[in-house]
């Protein structure tokens, strides 16, 4: 089995080589709007998507635009984050990472009250387990969260096995360009 770093480089590499094309993030938005559990949530928390990662920006509108509560996450010290609530993708600020983030005076939304969460992943397996980027905030978000946990992945970083230790949290659904893999 490959060992989280190595997978880590093998996906960065491709990306950097290919990117994550236009086609595989439409598609992957489409097959998260499809979602029962998405109709369903009634506060949806979402990452903002880099330009590594599949943009979900057309999630991020059409959760705002169907009226949904949308937050996302604001990083604070000791790798932790919060959820906070915004009411437009436009006005948003440079944060950790250069990654856009809510203000700070934006209003917190508490995990209970978080029903449908769409999380990057850098690779994943189809067993629930996801690999982020290597600091551990969403796993530390996570842990307290009884909501629907949506992993977004172009195929070609799906692996036949993550390796997981006991702190990460597993995901509830995976939804890449060619599929939909619910593990509820």
């Amino acid at each position: 089995m490959l060992l989280k770093q190595d997978i880590r480089k093998q996906v960065r590499e491709q990306i950097n080589e290919n990117g994550i094309s236009k086609n595989i993030s439409d598609a992957i938005c489409q097959g998260i709007l499809q979602l029962t559990e998405y109709k369903q949530a009634k506060t949806v928390f979402a990452f903002m998507p880099t330009k590594a990662e599949v943009d979900i920006t057309k999630v991020l509108r059409t959760v705002l635009a169907d009226g949904k509560t949308l937050c996302i996450p604001l990083c604070i010290e000791n790798n932790q984050m919060l959820a906070k609530q915004i009411m437009s993708i436009d006005n948003l600020t440079k944060g950790k990472y250069g990654i856009l983030q809510p203000l700070e005076t934006s209003e917190t939304i508490t995990q209970k009250n978080i029903d449908f969460a769409i999380l990057p992943s850098l690779a994943t397996d189809v067993t629930g387990n996801r690999l982020g980027k290597g600091a551990g905030y969403y796993d530390r978000f996570l842990k307290d969260g009884f909501f629907t946990k949506i992993v977004v992945c172009p195929e070609f970083a799906v692996y036949d096995k993550i390796p997981a230790e006991n702190h990460d949290i597993k995901y509830d659904v995976l939804v890449t360009e060619n599929r939909v893999v619910n593990l509820k």
